[in-house]
């Protein structure tokens, strides 16, 4: 096993920053630059809002939440918010699109 002097190199590593301009303005950008999104699940996602993970399904299956698929997990991007729904198609109860595919008005055998 080697030994290390941690105090020894992190002040060597210091002084070179001090020493250095180009480095130290490298740094100093590296620090301020804005992070990687975070992705997390759909149950985070859910839990951190308040929402069911239902409801962000069905956001992400009609493209109201960006989504991005890992294999086959589902990841979201912390700071990704569920825009407002578009024109909504009102659903047909059943009874009622039986009704309209017997009197050959929709699609379907009569």
């Amino acid at each position: 096993m080697i030994a290390v002097d941690r105090r020894a190199m992190a002040r060597e590593l210091l002084e070179a920053i001090r020493e250095d301009e180009k480095l130290r303005l490298e740094l100093a950008a590296a620090l301020v630059a804005e992070p990687s999104p975070a992705l997390i699940t759909i149950a985070e996602y859910a839990r951190r809002r308040s929402i069911s993970q239902s409801t962000v399904r069905a956001a992400i299956r009609d493209g109201r939440l960006p989504s991005s698929r890992i294999g086959r997990a589902i990841r979201i991007d912390t700071r990704a918010e569920i825009a407002e729904p578009g024109h909504v198609r009102p659903r047909i109860k059943r009874t009622e699109d039986r009704a309209a595919r017997a009197l050959g008005l929709r699609g379907g055998r009569p």
